[in-house]
């Protein structure tokens, strides 16, 4: 157990500073905040995503806190989180590990517009963990509307319609276009250390 935590500490690259670039808030390409095995999370135009290739851990849930404490003062007027979580990835994280996320949203509950949480895969397996997530979060009473999906599409049509208020907002096919963009960084970070992304 412990040598693949230390596999893993080895091959995780450390979060990129939490305080994005004004510059890239409007750029096309997401600002990585950080990057490893198991997650990759960036920042765009007021979404905050999380792409899970494995298991959320709690060094990867402290990193998440730090970078939406920071996202939620760049944006006063809220932020929408879309997750992405690829087939293989565990059913639900630790008790400690929602603790520390549900302690996130519960002290920042004023900044964030909703969270999307596209559950991707096939067959019952995919469907069960659709509906504990689902479960948990109605037990949780999130500070924010969440909202459970199968697949990328309807979680970013959700994601830009609670974005909305004019001009400068995201459309669905926009954040479609930078997760795509991101993800496809991702796939080439875990090949180049010998990791296959998860379809």
């Amino acid at each position: 157990m412990a040598d693949g935590t230390n596999e893993r500490r080895r091959a995780t690259e450390p979060a990129l500073p939490t305080r994005a670039n004004p510059a890239s808030a409007t750029s096309s390409a997401p600002a990585v905040r950080a990057m490893d095995l198991e997650h990759c999370t960036a920042s765009w135009r007021g979404v905050f995503f999380n792409v899970w290739n494995g298991d959320c851990t709690e060094s990867a849930a402290d990193g998440i806190a730090q970078t939406f404490k920071a996202l939620v003062e760049q944006h006063p007027d809220g932020i929408v989180i879309l997750g992405v979580s690829r087939p293989g990835v565990a059913m639900v994280p630790r008790p400690e590990v929602r603790e520390k996320l549900s302690a996130m949203l519960r002290g920042h509950n004023g900044g964030l517009r909703g969270v999307a949480s596209a559950i991707l895969g096939d067959g019952f397996g995919a469907a069960a963990k659709r509906t504990v997530m689902a479960s948990i979060a109605m037990v949780a009473r999130q500070p924010a509307p969440l909202r459970i999906f199968d697949a990328r599409v309807p979680a970013a049509q959700w994601a830009a319609a609670r974005l909305s208020d004019g001009d400068g907002s995201p459309t669905a096919d926009e954040i479609l276009s930078a997760l795509a963009g991101l993800e496809a960084r991702y796939d080439d970070y875990l090949r180049s250390r010998g990791r296959s992304p998860a379809a």
